[in-house]
């Protein structure tokens, strides 16, 4: 899923500014560094994707995202988490100059 697309579908607990704020800070980074970001976003996290090829974490795994970085699990919480999680693989895809697919 395209930056673009994320950006036009936000979820409501989500401002367009705190999204804006993570795609640049995202973008920001080198391939390495993107990679290094994803790679430890997704620790310890069951990741599926979606037949259309979007991420789709279980309301387990945003938990345990948030409780990481010191979040109290809910709603807002796992909206945050699982677009940030989307925004990131679609940063790296983009680093990678490829569309967003699994792996």
């Amino acid at each position: 899923m395209s930056i673009a697309v994320l950006m036009q579908n936000l979820p409501a607990q989500v401002s367009q500014e705190q999204a804006n704020q993570l795609v640049i800070s995202t973008r920001e980074g080198s391939l390495a560094k993107v990679t290094f970001i994803r790679d430890q976003f997704f620790a310890g996290v069951e990741v599926n994707f979606t037949d259309e090829g979007v991420i789709a974490l279980s309301d387990e795994s945003l938990d345990f995202l948030a409780t990481r970085v010191g979040r109290e699990p809910s709603e807002e919480s796992r909206a945050e988490m699982q677009l940030e999680a989307r925004i990131i693989h679609a940063v790296y895809c983009e680093k990678l100059n490829q569309d967003s697919i699994p792996g």
